[in-house]
């Protein structure tokens, strides 16, 4: 029993040894970290025609819905002279209570309809899309299928359950999530095609890739359901998870996800890549993730603050960090820490035009960046 006792104590003495390593290791990592600006610099603002909304972004222009514009010069164009930058035919942005719809044909006309829906998850952009069908949630139990020429209903779905996501079109597949139930419907008809339990009340919002769905599901964590299996293929746990925000990305390999720590996980089999951990000084805000080309960006609120914070996605490690008043400037009387600028959080488009261009947005502003890496 004694030799059992003393491998357990020197087990106790290595594992700690091992924690004050990484511990060093992660100081190490904070004090190489550079200031934001040396990630990316200012080359021009403009005004939204909707708050803290994204652009759907084509070529080296970005749809705003009520104008157009020049992501390389930030200069807005016409709408009704630029339309042909974008071959989609309808310009769609759907928040918590109401569709708005733009048809892009000569003298086409637009829509705006009103739901009824206290709580919606989803992303918070613009969009472009060539097909006339819309499938919207219009209360918080009907499906519908919308012409978005017409405005006319082609068909209604009701869940047995309340609706808090934003239905995802995948081709001719339409997939909604209910509380406990990933159901796929057929866009054009809106007739079930198949329904699966997923265990629990879906707590983010979905992201597809490859086939497979992504979401954060209750007391379970991220869950992957692929869709040519039809079943659940791996699960990871997470701690405490709540947010309308995307905090959900991928690339070609790996999916990231974040509670108040950040993980980066094997696509296909949910293997743990890297972390970044919580910590009693800071942890990773309800923040949107996003992923532009070989890094990621978030917020880290440390010490009462929140600070935009540039991730190398291979390695977890922290490279640029910093307020947002060191990208887009500040008045000039007011304190850094108390700046509007700095008490919001930036969201930031994954499209890179130009090769280098950047967008973000924040309030009513969008902004341009240039990649300096």
């Amino acid at each position: 029993m004694k030799s059992i006792e003393l491998f357990n104590i020197d087990m106790k003495i290595i594992f700690s040894v091992f924690l004050s390593l990484c511990a060093l290791h992660i100081n190490a990592q904070n004090a190489e970290i550079k200031p934001i600006n040396y990630f990316a610099k200012l080359i021009w603002q403009n005004d939204l025609d909707f708050k803290e909304v994204l652009p759907a972004v084509k070529g080296n222009y970005a749809h705003l819905y009520g104008s157009i514009l020049d992501v390389t010069t930030g200069a807005k164009l016409s709408s009704e002279g630029n339309v042909g930058v974008f071959s989609d035919q309808y310009i769609v942005y759907s928040t918590d209570l109401k569709l708005h719809a733009l048809s892009l044909e000569v003298n086409g006309d637009s829509i705006e309809n009103t739901r009824k829906r206290a709580y919606y998850i989803g992303e918070n952009k613009i969009h472009s899309v060539k097909d006339s069908i819309w499938v919207d949630i219009v209360d918080d139990y009907l499906i519908e299928g919308i012409n978005l020429k017409t405005n006319a209903k082609l068909w209604q779905t009701k869940s047995d359950s309340r609706i808090f996501n934003c239905p995802i079109i995948n081709g001719d597949r339409v997939l909604v999530v209910n509380e406990s139930t990933l159901m796929i419907l057929n866009k054009r008809n809106g007739n079930p095609v198949s329904r699966y339990s997923i265990g629990g009340k879906v707590l983010s919002g979905m992201k597809i890739s490859d086939d497979c769905v992504y979401m954060v599901v209750k007391d379970i964590g991220l869950v992957a359901f692929d869709l040519m299996k039809n079943e659940v293929i791996w699960t990871y746990p997470l701690g405490r998870y709540a947010s309308k925000k995307n905090r959900i990305a991928y690339d070609d390999r790996y999916v990231y996800v974040t509670d108040n720590s950040l993980f980066a996980l094997d696509k296909e089999s949910g293997v743990l890549k890297w972390t970044i951990d919580e910590t009693d000084n800071g942890y990773i805000e309800k923040t949107e993730l996003t992923v532009i080309k070989d890094f990621l960006l978030f917020y880290l609120y440390e010490e009462g603050d929140q600070f935009l914070t540039v991730a190398d996605k291979k390695s977890g490690s922290i490279i640029y960090q910093g307020l947002n008043s060191a990208l887009i400037g500040k008045d000039s009387e007011v304190n850094d820490y108390e700046t509007n600028e700095n008490r919001m959080m930036m969201h930031f488009s994954s499209e890179v035009v130009n090769g280098d261009i950047i967008i973000g947005v924040l309030d009513d502003k969008i902004y341009g960046f240039k990649l300096m890496k």
